[in-house]
């Protein structure tokens, strides 16, 4: 004879780790009532988890020193489409996030403050983005791994950019701990677009997200998803429009 299930949902009411207890009452006499302890994540309403994506994130993020004065934690998340259908855009949210924890570049937040990076290309039934999630912490203690949940984006907006004149940068490295650096005088409160040509040498991206400037010179270093569809290769020269 089976042992009898009891299906048991939980809804919790806020975001981030959250913790339960199960009580059955019963008719023994050592463990009357017997306590399950649960565990589990509660997810922001906003947030429609997507089935069609997998997600495999790095063990830990790993310590790479980008400048002398900043250093951040990466962490590579690889995302499949296992549908058998083109998913438009995806998007990545970061949940159980430390609170001295920042995620640098994200592309925007959730109304309850879940921070999310966005893949703004087609993903074809079966590929895979690896994104580069990037992390500061002042006192570079480290930390343990966010949990990431995905979600379909059936209309990516594409970014737009308006300028007058283009920025020139000062500094550019082909490579630069597996990315592009690139190095470019800007006014602290104005917001900055990287643009870039596409495979074809015709058309051009725009990098996500934009830039806020917070001093007088900034440096961006691109390693990918989800700023770029891909690595910059070294021949293709930026644009960097001041908005």
């Amino acid at each position: 004879m089976a042992a009898p299930t009891l299906p048991c949902n939980s809804r919790p009411v806020s975001t981030n780790l959250q913790t339960a207890e199960l009580q059955i009452t019963n008719n023994g006499i050592n463990n009357n009532p017997f306590n399950i302890a649960l565990a589990g994540t509660g997810i922001d309403a906003a947030i429609i988890v997507s089935t069609n994506v997998s997600v495999v994130a790095g063990i830990y993020p790993a310590f790479r020193i980008l400048d002398p004065q900043t250093g951040f934690f990466t962490n590579s998340v690889i995302l499949t489409n296992s549908s058998t259908n083109t998913i438009p855009a995806v998007r990545l949210y970061i949940l159980n996030l430390q609170t001295n924890v920042q995620v640098y570049y994200k592309s925007g937040t959730t109304t309850n403050g879940t921070p999310y990076v966005q893949y703004n290309f087609p993903l074809d039934p079966g590929a895979t983005v690896d994104f580069t999630i990037e992390y500061y912490q002042a006192t570079r203690r480290g930390f343990l791994i966010p949990t990431y949940v995905p979600q379909d984006i059936t209309n990516a907006v594409p970014r737009t950019v308006t300028t007058n004149s283009p920025v020139t940068f000062n500094k550019w490295t082909a490579e630069f701990g597996g990315g592009i650096l690139i190095e470019f005088p800007t006014t602290p409160g104005r917001s900055y677009a990287v643009q870039y040509y596409s495979s074809n040498n015709t058309n051009w991206q725009t990098a996500d997200p934009f830039i806020n400037a917070t001093a007088n010179y900034t440096e961006w270093i691109d390693f990918g998803a989800p700023k770029t569809q891909r690595p910059l290769p070294s021949s293709l020269l930026p644009f960097l429009p001041g908005l």
